[in-house]
């Protein structure tokens, strides 16, 4: 059905433009009434055709920068042709004529970089700088300005004739410089054009490059045969070059929208129908109004449940509705891979849970047995240290003789240096666990010292009023020096 609809419509809109050049050869008799009338339906025709046609535009596509451009390139087409009408038929002074000649050179350069505008958007696609394009209207606008305003500089159009009489009639003017920009830009712009549709159309489809080379070739041998052959030879034309350039830009942008260069929106409901997923368009009363190819299978209750809660028909088969502009859409997703997924995420996670506590009983049996080594070095330290005193202790007990006079003094020394190991292995084990120790710990073991030499018999006091804490490497070999200066000095 829509194949048959788009068929009549071209072949429609053939047979009104090949009326509009009938007409156009009929302006051509001496009958002044009948000219008229040609040339109304003539008229009538062309504008009826752009606007039937810019209507079709705005339903087939997608609402981008392209439809703008398009659209747009289409309102100064029209604008165009009244602008040649009021000029040839209205205007009825020298100046509204010479205006509305150089008026209509605004649409002949704005057209170009619409059309160069699109063909950029259409290469480019939905990627790239966006927009950026729309300077292209500068160099137009610029250019328009300068016809608008010739009658003060000539740039354009030069007159032989005085400015108020000038009409822009063959032989009353010469060409100035600006005139060749005009046509340099036009040409340029619609030439850049054609070479980036044809890029884009052979990324897509060979049939899209056929179409669009026949269509041109059909644009411009119109064109070329207008110029060299009937003007030439002054034969009696269907149409004239600006309708030419204006509906052959027209086909060309067509090709363009049925070959999906641009985004599109016609036959969306065979679309639709055709979609291999579960879903449906409903109107309000959730009766069934578009359904896919693959139907979903739900009752109306649970269509209704669906816009407000989360309801599953089916095992693992979730139902969404959205409400869009007469009804609601639905759909359904399976979600047997996403449960599936989860069940394998949670045993991951509980693996890990596993794996992390093992790793933490790990580290903490590391630290434990990093301190126990520590322990371990430092009491082989203390013990490698203070084996010599520990030696000479079991050498006294080992020769003491109960009874003797010199056992009493030999269990005070004994006493001495048990109190020296006593302290000393304090100290080494405060120095192994800081950077430094606090004065006092070196006082309290020469106190402790100094209070067995006076058991020994020897008068001994350590004081300080140093408060400082001493460096951990110093404190033992302190404690170290005044033990042995007490030891060699003992039997003296």
């Amino acid at each position: 059905m829509q194949n048959s609809r788009v068929k009549r419509n071209t072949w429609l809109f053939v047979c009104f433009f090949g009326l509009a050049g009938c007409a156009n050869l009929l302006t051509r008799t001496d009958n002044l009434f009948l000219a008229s009338v040609m040339f109304t339906v003539n008229f009538a025709i062309y504008i009826g055709l752009l606007m039937f046609w810019m209507q079709s535009v705005t339903e087939r596509l997608l609402p981008t920068q392209a439809r703008t451009y398009v659209l747009a390139a289409s309102f100064l087409m029209l604008t165009y042709l009244l602008l040649r009408v009021y000029k040839y038929r209205i205007a009825n002074t020298s100046v509204l004529v010479r205006y509305a000649g150089y008026a209509y050179y605004l649409p002949m350069m704005l057209i170009p970089s619409f059309f160069l505008m699109t063909c950029i958007y259409i290469r480019r696609g939905e990627t790239g700088a966006k927009g950026k394009e729309v300077l292209l209207l500068i160099p137009a606008v610029v250019l328009s300005l300068m016809v608008l305003t010739n009658d003060l500089h000539g740039f354009i159009y030069i007159p032989k004739v005085p400015v108020r009489e000038f009409v822009i009639e063959t032989g009353t003017y010469s060409y100035g410089p600006g005139f060749y920009l005009l046509f340099i830009w036009m040409f340029a712009a619609i030439l850049a054009g054609v070479v980036l549709l044809f890029s884009a159309a052979r990324k897509k489809s060979v049939q899209g490059l056929f179409v669009l080379s026949a269509v041109l070739l059909i644009w411009f041998g119109m064109a070329f045969f207008a110029e060299l052959v009937i003007n030439r030879f002054d034969l009696a034309r269907p149409y004239s070059g600006p309708e030419i350039h204006i509906f052959g830009m027209l086909g060309v942008f067509e090709v363009c929208i049925r070959e999906r260069l641009m985004p599109y929106n016609e036959n969306y409901s065979g679309f639709f129908e055709s979609m291999r997923i579960p879903a449906l368009i409903t109107d309000r009363a959730f009766a069934p109004a578009f359904t896919t190819a693959e139907p979903l299978a739900a009752k109306a209750e649970e269509l209704k449940r669906s816009l407000s809660e989360t309801v599953y028909p089916a095992c693992d088969i979730r139902l969404h509705g959205n409400p869009i502009g007469a009804g609601y859409v639905f759909w359904t997703t399976d979600e047997r891979e996403l449960h599936r997924m989860n069940d394998r995420l949670m045993d991951a996670n509980e693996t890990l849970d596993a794996e992390n506590t093992l790793i933490e009983a790990e580290n903490r049996q590391r630290e434990e047995l990093a301190h126990m080594d520590f322990q371990n070095r430092i009491y082989r330290q203390i013990s490698e240290e203070l084996y010599p005193t520990q030696k000479k202790i079991e050498d006294i007990l080992n020769g003491i003789k109960p009874g003797t006079e010199s056992c009493m003094r030999e269990m005070k020394l004994v006493c001495i240096l048990n109190a020296y190991i006593k302290r000393a292995t304090n100290l080494m084990l405060l120095s192994a666990e800081n950077k430094t120790v606090e004065s006092r710990e070196l006082l309290l073991a020469l106190q402790e010292s100094a209070r067995y030499l006076t058991y020994y018999g020897i008068k001994a006091e350590a004081t300080s009023k140093q408060k400082q804490p001493i460096r951990a490497d110093l404190i033992f070999p302190l404690y170290k020096t005044f033990e042995e200066l007490i030891e060699a000095k003992l039997q003296s």
